[in-house]
């Protein structure tokens, strides 16, 4: 039986694994636990789960068209996320995104719609918005005018009412053939993490983004870096991980510690970033997003108005794992490694001058510290064992209810007029 022996004082300051721990997915991690999930339970006609979903983002949609990524001088039709609610109450529209046999089906369609767009035009602060209302101070003196605009294509978005700081991020999905020819899907699907405030314009985690033209993958980051924000270029990313099978089951996940960002694809790790090429701490708390739009801008794909469009993808499950804490503490193991309780300790410390043990025929041992993993002479772990340490911060958070969907600011709209409530 090999066996790997401290000789001497080893102090854990960065990643290390040890025998078979790497190809361990993190939701396998004992000290990490499940804090938020959707599995979309039910048959056909379930509601959506209010109390975890937006349909919208507060701010809305803004217009018809967009500019193209590609080249400029194009502006190109845009799908609208179809949303409902009518009266305060109602539940949320499912003609694009329902559940049906206990997974969340979401569909982007060739569809005459008349949707419900918003911009945000500056204004003097004593005027009345051209009748809208009046100039909000507190937003910089912006003015909500609201507006019916005609689309061509509908498609659809989930939007989280938690935002989260670090985790491990896994979603189950399949994803139908690419069109025969002439068709062509110009649509997107997409699992990410965006958020933004006044000092971090951007922070944004796209898990996946799908061209579905042809079933491409990719994983990409883009960030400010406080304080190296303000007229800084956005910092970017950008990971082609393959082609994936249509009409079967497919993982992707993220892994994001202050230390590192990690991706997967179908439970292996596809890429990585460390803090020698980012700065994973400097992102925000932020929303999970899953949907399905288009057309695919990113990929320089436009819808063509003579092709049918009726696409939809099936997701089973969205899951987030968090790092279990208890920083405060100072864990000593010595003579007693059955069991090790993983946690986020302040620090770890495996063996002492009076004692001496090993880790044995043990699937997966996650040994965390905020400060340090000590590792004393004497201590060794056999080959039968996967073993993971390392240095994490104690700042993993989950927020509840951070955003409200589709509401606009009551302080300048009119009584006479009806304002979207949730």
């Amino acid at each position: 039986m090999k066996i790997i022996k401290i000789i001497g004082i080893t102090v854990i300051t960065v990643l290390l694994f040890i025998n078979k721990a790497k190809a361990q997915l993190p939701s396998m991690d004992p000290a990490y636990q499940l804090v938020w999930a959707d599995s979309f339970p039910g048959t056909y006609g379930v509601r959506i789960d209010a109390s975890k979903w937006n349909q919208l983002w507060p701010w809305n949609q803004a217009d018809s068209v967009a500019q193209s990524m590609c080249d400029t001088n194009i502006h190109y039709d845009i799908a609208y996320d179809k949303w409902y609610l009518a009266t305060p109450g109602d539940y949320l529209d499912t003609t694009n995104c329902k559940i049906n046999g206990g997974n969340l089906n979401q569909y982007c369609r060739k569809q005459n719609f008349s949707g419900d767009c918003w911009t945000w035009p500056s204004c003097n602060p004593l005027s009345n918005c051209n009748g809208w209302g009046y100039c909000d101070i507190p937003l910089q003196n912006k003015c909500w005018h609201r507006q019916n605009k005609f689309f061509k294509y509908t498609g659809t978005n989930l939007i989280s009412k938690y935002k989260f700081k670090y985790g491990y991020f896994e979603m189950r999905f399949k994803t139908p053939p690419a069109a025969t020819y002439p068709n062509r899907y110009s649509t997107s699907t997409n699992f990410w993490l965006w958020a933004n405030d006044s000092i971090m314009p951007w922070s944004e985690i796209d898990i996946m983004e799908k061209r579905d033209s042809d079933n491409w993958v990719t994983s990409n980051l883009h960030y400010n870096h406080y304080p190296e924000s303000g007229n800084v270029p956005l910092h970017n990313e950008f990971f082609n991980n393959g082609q994936i099978s249509a009409n079967s089951w497919h993982t992707v996940g993220c892994l994001w510690t202050n230390a590192r960002i990690v991706f997967y694809l179908d439970g292996v790790e596809v890429n990585h970033l460390t803090k020698s090429d980012i700065h994973p701490d400097s992102l925000l708390a932020m929303p999970i997003i899953i949907g399905i739009g288009g057309p695919a801008g990113n990929f320089c794909q436009l819808f063509n108005p003579t092709y049918s469009l009726d696409y939809n993808w099936q997701i089973d499950y969205v899951k987030v794992w968090q790092i279990n804490k208890d920083c405060n503490t100072a864990k000593t193991y010595c003579n007693n490694y059955n069991p090790i309780v993983s946690k986020l300790y302040q620090s770890v410390t495996l063996d002492g001058s009076t004692c001496s043990d090993a880790i044995t025929n043990t699937n997966y041992t996650s040994l965390y510290g905020t400060n340090y993993v000590l590792l004393n002479e004497g201590f060794s772990i056999d080959n039968n064992s996967a073993v993971l340490m390392d240095i994490l911060d104690c700042n993993s958070t989950i927020q509840n209810n951070i955003m409200s969907s589709g509401l606009a600011p009551t302080s300048f709209v009119p009584k006479n007029k009806k304002i979207p409530t949730q």
